[in-house]
């Protein structure tokens, strides 16, 4: 038994011993330094092999292209084309002052280019392209109508209606409102210029700024309530001098205009003074309804600007619209005009301060087909009644059908204009309608006495 205890004491011993050994056993690491070094060297030779590669590929790229076309030819890399044929930006600003160049000038500028050209014409003859070619006659074009531009312009102003105003605390300040405007009349030694009535309407002073920048006083003469226009007198004065004096606007037929005519819009149509933009036509049959009157709208394909005015010129250089922005639709997006011959008689009466009959009313046309269909009397429908205005007063109210004009038969809009045109201000007109009720159209009559617009 001692034995056996000596020999479990031995082992213990050694046990001991040996896990002593293996607490003092230290792990060396390897050399760190040597390790980073191989590294670096490893590096530093990729990164010489990866330079090698790249300096022999890029020599041998062009012999490597030349081999798999088999043209011989290196490929040229075209960054800009500096050729003699190239549209340069000088170019374009030339064209762009062409304006300022009398037409003399241009023909011996022209008269030089052809004959320094007409000497290599012979050997140069089918060297051009066709692209060119028609480039030329688009610079020609723009050119021309620029040309045309510059000379209606002397007949387009700017208008600014200057008004006194009051803030809240009393303190008076200047407001002004502006709109473009055209010459219509030359007469003796006046100006008279038709224009917007919101830049006018009101104003304590009224200032026009002429094509060539002279700037004067202008009275109003008239305006119109139903289409908004106005119509103002300036002195002519020795601030215009005799050789640049603005002109009258001819004045074109809009009855000729169709879809797809081209037209240019002077003065402010985009929102920006004294600028044009070139378009089209792009329909000349919808129709809208003002105060006793409707009125055709010319809509174009050119860009607006919902404050935009100014005037429609076809390339004759006449003026064929008056530019609108409020007819039709809420779209200000386009530019939309009234055409000059339908506002031939109200530019003749403003310019006299001639006053038009007024009765306030805003019709629509009901046909033979509609009245068909809808069983609504054949008429004229009152679609708007204006505030204040003689019908309003005469008890006439909307989807009224006017049937009669002191005892005529009136089936149009166009017939109901021609009479009211034809009324004396001040009399009485006698007005037969038809007013739906309970029991269907029944006649009303109305006595509406003539106001003056």
């Amino acid at each position: 038994m001692e034995e056996h205890r000596k020999s479990d004491t031995n082992e213990n011993q050694d046990t001991d011993k040996k896990e002593f050994r293996f607490l003092n056993e230290t792990i060396k690491n390897p050399d760190g330094k040597k390790q980073l070094r191989r590294r670096i060297l490893f590096l530093l030779i990729a990164m010489a092999a990866g330079a090698v590669g790249a300096f022999l590929f890029t020599l041998l790229k062009p012999a490597a292209q030349r081999l798999i076309s088999g043209d011989g030819k290196e490929r040229v890399n075209i960054a800009t084309v500096a050729d003699s044929s190239a549209v340069s930006v000088s170019s374009v600003l030339s064209d762009s002052t062409a304006a300022s160049i009398s037409p003399a000038e241009q023909k011996s500028g022209d008269g030089e280019k052809n004959a320094a050209g007409s000497e290599g014409a012979a050997g140069a003859e089918g060297s051009g392209t066709e692209e060119e070619t028609d480039l030329d006659k688009y610079r020609l074009v723009r050119r021309e109508i620029n040309n045309i531009v510059v000379n209606c312009e002397k007949s387009v102003v700017s208008v600014t209606g200057i008004r006194s105003e009051m803030d809240y605390f009393n303190n008076t300040y200047e407001n002004s409102s502006s709109a473009s405007g055209v010459i219509i009349a030359d007469h003796d030694s006046e100006y008279y210029i038709l224009t917007e009535a919101n830049a006018t309407t009101d104003a304590e002073q009224i200032r026009v700024v002429f094509f060539n920048g002279v700037e004067l006083d202008a009275e109003n003469i008239r305006s119109d309530a139903a289409t908004g226009f106005a119509v103002i007198r300036v002195q002519k004065t020795g601030d215009l001098s005799a050789s640049s004096l603005p002109a009258a606007a001819t004045l074109g037929n809009s009855f000729g205009l169709a879809r797809g005519d081209t037209v240019v819009a002077l003065g402010d149509p985009s929102g920006y003074g004294s600028s044009y933009s070139i378009g089209a036509i792009t329909s000349n049959t919808n129709i809208v309804s003002l105060t006793d009157r409707n009125y055709h709208i010319l809509t174009t394909d050119i860009k607006g600007s919902e404050d935009g005015s100014g005037v429609l010129m076809n390339l004759d250089g006449k003026i064929v619209g008056i530019i609108d922005q409020s007819l039709g639709s809420d779209d200000s997006s386009i530019v939309k005009a009234i055409g000059v011959s339908e506002l031939e008689d109200l530019m003749q009466k403003l310019s006299n301060n001639e006053a038009r009959p007024y009765v306030g009313i805003s019709g629509e046309n009901v046909t033979d087909v509609i009245s068909r269909k809808t069983g609504i009397p054949r008429g004229v429908m009152v679609s708007g009644v204006a505030q204040d205005s003689p019908a309003m007063l005469a008890g006439i109210k909307q989807q009224d059908i006017i049937t009669k004009l002191n005892g005529k038969d009136i089936t149009t809009v166009n017939e109901y204009t021609t009479f009211i045109e034809a009324c004396t201000l001040g009399s009485t007109l006698h007005v037969t309608a038809q007013r739906k009720g309970a029991a269907g159209y029944e006649e009303v009559t109305f006595d509406v006495t003539v106001g003056e617009c």
